[in-house]
């Protein structure tokens, strides 16, 4: 990814579009060359909605391994 400014959206996929409007988060961030960034979804217990929020890279280490593989699209 290019330095700079960037923003980093998710949504959970549902048939419901109660839990869809609800789980919606976004996130900015400015990259700098020869960074990574970690970000994950927290989920709030009570109310459904998620977060996307900053991971430590040491921890960011932990989860990737016992992580399943996953993909991506950049939206035009």
């Amino acid at each position: 990814m290019d330095p700079g400014d960037h923003r980093l959206c998710t949504n959970m996929q549902s048939k419901l579009k109660r839990q869809v409007n609800a789980s919606t988060a976004a996130a900015s961030f400015t990259a700098e060359a020869g960074q990574s960034y970690y970000f994950r979804t927290k989920t709030q217990v009570d109310s459904g909605r998620i977060q996307l929020v900053p991971v430590d890279p040491a921890e960011a280490q932990i989860l990737l391994a016992n992580a399943s593989f996953s993909t991506f699209q950049i939206k035009k």
